[in-house]
């Protein structure tokens, strides 16, 4: 009797591992085909901000030719080969992890690196201040993982925000109600065929105004986080051998001399010079074909129009990388 009590008592063990080993399989398949489902529906979304428009230009676009800044730079591809990653109001640093992300298991190519005196002005001396922290961070393998990315687990979440409100509503479905909820939506003009002529004088003026102490470089620059991490960012991609040029992009003659007060702009030009001769690489300073500029090559006195865009580019590249 005591025999077939141990015997019972015994099993119990044995079947409760049993029970484990077969349900941990199990769990571990559904945990598998939950991510693959999440990692799919993020790679079939359709990037509406610039934050998920440059994860996404990133993580797909196999050219390894890049033109990378802010909003000067857009993400129009103007040169043919080169991938353009121009989020608005980025920082040195997230143009850092966006360079270290593209090409951490990669040679770089050609690389335009915009360095204007508005990426080193006090706003935009933070780590993070238009991307979502640790975007672009966290890619560890040879190939891209979507679900790693914040801005992209942030759209999936919006869009399921929004189709659960449609079904609510019974709303079809068209897109226009996102602006009726509250919710921002960027409509990127920069996009947009706009010339300095459809702009009467009297919002340039303002525009200038509000923009010119934005656009400013911070005191002691050259002490700063922002160039420090681009001194650190010119010597990673040379070791990486790429072929580097900086770049300043054009603004109109009257937002120049604003920005010029005091000389600022001109020893930002000479700092800017002075890195680029000690790391042997060229520094480009505009670069459009005609002297004095043509207003309609902008769109507003700091952004170039499509027209500018294209006429700028080809000849920029010219004198970046001279054969």
């Amino acid at each position: 009797m005591n025999s077939s009590i141990s015997s019972s008592e015994g099993g119990r063990p044995r079947s409760r591992l049993n029970e484990a080993l077969w349900y941990t399989p199990a769990l571990l398949l559904l945990v598998s085909a939950g991510m693959f489902t999440f990692e799919w529906w993020l790679r079939e979304l359709d990037p509406l901000s610039q934050s998920e428009k440059l994860v996404y230009k990133v993580l797909s676009d196999p050219r390894l030719d890049v033109v990378i800044g802010d909003s000067h730079i857009g993400f129009i591809d103007y040169l043919e080969d080169f991938a353009f990653l121009g989020r608005p109001g980025v920082t040195m640093f997230e143009i850092e992890q966006t360079l270290k992300a593209k090409y951490r298991w990669q040679r770089p190519g050609r690389v335009i690196l915009e360095v204007g005196p508005q990426l080193f002005a006090a706003k935009r001396q933070r780590k993070w201040r238009a991307l979502l922290p640790g975007t672009l961070e966290r890619q560890r393998f040879p190939w891209s993982i979507y679900l790693l990315e914040p801005e992209l687990l942030n759209a999936l979440q919006r869009q399921v925000e929004r189709s659960f409100r449609r079904y609510l509503s019974g709303v079809a479905g068209s897109g226009l109600e996102e602006k009726s909820s509250g919710e921002w939506v960027q409509i990127n003009w920069l996009e947009q065929d706009i010339v300095y002529s459809d702009i009467d004088r009297d919002a340039h003026v303002r525009y200038m105004k509000n923009r010119k102490g934005m656009q400013k470089p911070v005191n002691n620059v050259e002490q700063s986080p922002g160039w420090n991490i681009l001194v650190e960012t010119i010597g990673w991609l040379l070791e990486k051998k790429a072929e580097l040029c900086l770049i300043r992009t054009p603004v109109t003659p009257e937002y120049e001399a604003m920005l010029d007060e005091h000389g600022a702009l001109r020893q930002h030009l000479h700092r800017v010079q002075t890195l680029a001769d000690d790391f042997g690489i060229n520094y480009v300073d505009k670069a459009l074909p005609s002297e004095p500029l043509e207003l309609d090559y902008f769109a507003n006195a700091d952004h170039l129009s499509i027209q500018g865009h294209r006429a700028y580019w080809p000849a920029l590249y010219a004198r970046c990388f001279p054969r």
